[in-house]
């Protein structure tokens, strides 16, 4: 069992010289004074990585390397070190920072005794002639270092955060979509304040960070263009991106012990014929971190066979005797690992994007997050959006249709202390939303539809809509109870108007869900996507596709798969999504369908990890068959806008070849090109396969001459 530290101090490292770095974990090691201390060096595609190893390792620190695809991001090395770290206190700094002899100490103890304190530290650039070089192999002397060093300004310059494990990992860490360097921190320190931790600097004669003199790493990145554009992002991100926890579609460095974010509760009783399409509609979710719990409140038909059907790990079932709705979600709650709740129901259809969306939805004094619905009939497939009103007591008493609860989640810790009503057969949802808004509970919309509710003949509302309505007016009295009449009547005024939110035209709105109805209501297409070495390695499901582009870099390696299913179920869906692939759905019986899933093939293709074919300087290779011409045709006509095309019949194959020219290479290199050898000089990007006959294209790789060129 790895020992627990008192604080881990990780580096985010990649080819930046071993003297500098080995000086960086000499000083921070000397700082820890009497807590126990860590320095992780996270290693970030290193070309050289062995001989780091072996230096790190020889001075005690522990080393982490990452496989990168060449592209730095500061925020994913930190991540990455975060993910082996056992500090209760974590700290991020750089490879060229040395610290003064009590600084971790001083940090660590300071968030030790308070958990809720995030702290910065000023840093201090020393002028050049105090690199690494001068500084090694004698004994620094930090008076020297305090009187030479310049101050830095305290924001967007890096250096060294420091916060609770607790917190780090309540906001799933630095943000992984940002590259190179910029924002990083203080994106990830405005995060730490919204999720209300208290920011402080630091301000302590002993605690002193030193910047090594070296060219500046920055102004370098900034003068490439993919420099530029990474910080760009980094900058859009920080000041656009108003969300508290990042990561939730994929942390690629998630600590073993991360708390889960979500748990779904499902109460059920006998719904056997609904439930697997439930089930289904959850285990599809964009976001993979959560857990299923379902409570079956003693089913005397299938209900336990359908779950047990599916094996998935992140599904919890518990069977309980009849003891009725609202006991069944209070025992959910009592056995829930997750921050949050969020409620489903046995017959209803969870949209993809929900769980991703609540957590992107929360903001600093919000206890949850809550959206629209769409009542679906189950036989005729007709729908009705609804977009849910301004949540609050007034709004809940004196207004209908403000929200469904099975678009809400809730902090479980909320859920824990007020609970469902037992007592109330019927509508206990809507008690607790009374008491919720009583009790000062605050809930964001997310502005997007969470729900595909289905109305057929056994659901509550039609069995036990009496019932139903008694609780409701049993919990408006019991709330209007400490009012006078004059202050009811100004709640109503203020309240019973209140408009629906808006989320943009009805007909476009019931389009973009319309492909989430159950089997029987719709046909669908699908656009896959898988791109790492696992799931290419494990294409099966993938094979099944009625049209498929294979991506290869130029040494013949495939980089990633994509395929267009004409027509597939939920439950392919899942089988896709659990083989660790992208999925993309549509609706192909609609008019433009053939163009819809085009573009969704081209999107797929072009946002395709971080690669922007629109920002590339080499040209590309695409390959297809004759009876996907057209199609091709159209893909490369909308995903290539303004490149240059050449088009060449290929001898023994009925294949063309399309040489984008994207940007960068003069025509006339293209004007006597044909798929050789030679062809290697012209360092071709890639090449795409949009034929499926991979092993056929890969022998003309070797020395096809060309057959007839198409102007």
């Amino acid at each position: 069992m790895t020992t627990q530290m008192d604080v881990s101090v990780v580096i985010g490292f990649k080819d930046w010289g071993i003297n500098r770095l080995r000086m960086a974990v000499q000083t921070i090691q000397r700082s820890f004074g009497s807590l126990a201390g860590e320095v992780i060096v996270s290693d970030y595609g290193s070309a050289e990585h062995a001989e780091t190893k072996r230096a790190m390792e020889e001075a005690g620190a522990v080393y982490v390397y990452t496989e990168t695809d060449g592209v730095w991001s500061r925020s994913r090395a930190l991540n990455a070190g975060f993910a082996v770290s056992s500090g209760r206190v974590l700290v991020s700094t750089d490879a060229d920072m040395i610290f003064s002899p009590k600084s971790m100490e001083i940090v660590g103890k300071a968030i030790l005794a308070n958990p809720d304190l995030a702290l910065v530290l000023q840093c201090r650039d020393l002028p050049e002639g105090y690199s690494d070089v001068e500084l090694a192999g004698r004994t620094i002397d930090w008076r020297l270092l305090e009187r030479v060093s310049r101050m830095r300004p305290r924001w967007g310059m890096g250096g060294m955060m420091a916060a609770s494990r607790a917190r780090y990992l309540e906001i799933r860490g630095l943000d992984e979509r940002m590259e190179i360097y910029g924002g990083e921190d203080i994106d990830f320190a405005n995060r730490l304040r919204r999720a209300g931790a208290r920011l402080e600097w630091v301000v302590d004669d002993d605690v002193r960070m030193y910047h090594m003199w070296h060219a500046p790493s920055r102004k370098i990145a900034s003068e490439t263009a993919q420099g530029r554009k990474a910080i760009e992002l980094n900058s859009k991100i920080h000041v656009e991106d108003k969300s508290v926890i990042r990561n939730t579609v994929n942390w690629q460095h998630r600590p073993a012990d991360a708390e889960l974010p979500v748990s779904v509760v499902v109460s059920t009783y006998n719904r056997a014929s609904y439930i697997a399409d439930s089930i289904r509609s959850v285990l599809a979710q964009s976001m993979p971190d959560f857990e299923l719990i379902i409570v079956d409140d003693g089913s005397t038909d299938a209900t336990r066979e359908v779950v047990e059907s599916f094996r998935d790990e992140r599904i919890r079932y518990f069977y309980r005797e009849n003891a009725g709705i609202a006991a069944a979600r209070n025992f959910a709650a009592s056995v829930s690992r997750g921050r949050y709740t969020a409620v489903h129901d046995d017959d209803d259809i969870m949209l993809p994007w929900r769980l991703e969306k609540h957590l992107a939805a929360l903001r600093p004094g919000h206890h949850g997050s809550y959206g629209a619905w769409v009542d679906f009939d189950d036989e005729t497939g007709e729908m009705n959006l609804l977009p849910g009103k301004d949540l609050s007591l007034g709004s809940l008493l004196t207004s209908g249709r403000v929200y469904l609860h099975p678009t809400m989640m809730i902090a479980t810790e909320v859920v824990r202390r007020l609970g469902y009503d037992e007592s109330l057969r019927s509508g206990s949802d809507y008690n607790l939303g009374i008491r919720m808004m009583r009790s000062g509970i605050r809930l964001n919309h997310t502005g997007y539809v969470h729900t595909l509710r289905r109305l057929h003949s056994g659901q509550i509302t039609e069995t036990d809509s009496v019932v139903q309505h008694t609780s409701a007016v049993l919990t408006q009295t019991m709330a209007r109870v400490p009012m006078s009449t004059v202050e009811f009547r100004a709640l109503h005024k203020a309240h019973s108007k209140t408009p629906p939110k808006a989320l943009g035209e009805r007909q476009e709105v019931l389009a973009s869900v319309a492909d989430y109805l159950p089997g029987h209501l719709v046909r669908r297409a699908a656009v896959v996507r898988c791109e790492t070495a696992e799931t290419v390695s494990l294409p099966d499901e993938l094979m099944l596709a009625d049209r498929h582009i294979l991506e290869h870099d130029w040494d013949g390696q495939l980089i990633s798969q994509i395929g267009v299913f004409e027509e597939v179920g939920l439950d392919r869906v899942s089988a896709l999504q659990d083989a660790g692939m992208a999925v993309e759905v549509d609706d192909p019986s609609a008019a433009t369908s053939r163009d819809k899933v085009t573009l969704m093939a081209i999107d797929a293709m072009v946002t395709a990890g971080r690669r922007s074919w629109g920002a590339v300087d080499e040209p590309v290779l695409v390959f297809a068959s004759s009876k996907n011409l057209d199609w091709v045709k159209h893909v490369v006509d909308k995903s290539f806008p303004g490149a240059e095309v050449h088009q060449r019949l290929l001898s023994d194959e009925d294949a063309l070849m399309f040489v984008l020219c994207v940007g960068g290479l003069p025509l006339e290199s293209l004007e006597n090109l044909s798929i050789s050898a030679s062809t290697r000089d012209l360092t071709l990007r890639s090449w795409i396969d949009f034929s499926g006959d991979t092993d056929d294209l890969a022998a003309l790789l070797s020395s096809t001459p060309e057959k007839e060129v198409v102007k």
